[in-house]
C-alpha cells in the first residue's frame, strides 16, 4: 500500500474514532439523565443536563486524544501554576 493511501486511512480511522468517542459520551450522559428524570420526575431537565455533561466529557476526551497524538500531554513545561 502506498504511503499516501496509508495516511488517508489512518486519518479516516482517527476521525471515526473521535466521532465515536463523542457519540458514546453523549449517549451515556443522555441515559444517565433519563434515569434521573425517571427517578426525580424532572423531565426534560435530566436529559438536557446529562447530554450536556456527556458532550463536555466527550469533548474533553477528544482534546486529550488530540494532545496525545500531537505529542503534547496537555501540560506546558513552563506552566508554574501548580508548583
Amino acid at each position: 500500500m502506498n504511503n499516501g493511501r496509508r495516511q488517508l486511512l489512518e486519518a479516516l480511522s482517527l476521525a471515526s474514532n473521535l466521532g465515536f468517542i463523542m457519540l458514546v459520551n453523549a449517549a451515556v450522559g443522555l441515559l444517565i439523565g433519563k434515569g434521573f428524570d425517571k427517578w426525580l420526575d424532572s423531565s426534560p431537565w435530566g436529559v438536557a443536563v446529562g447530554t450536556l455533561f456527556g458532550l463536555i466529557a466527550g469533548l474533553r476526551s477528544v482534546m486529550r486524544k488530540a494532545a496525545e497524538l500531537g505529542g503534547n500531554d496537555g501540560k506546558d513545561k513552563n506552566d508554574q501554576r501548580h508548583s
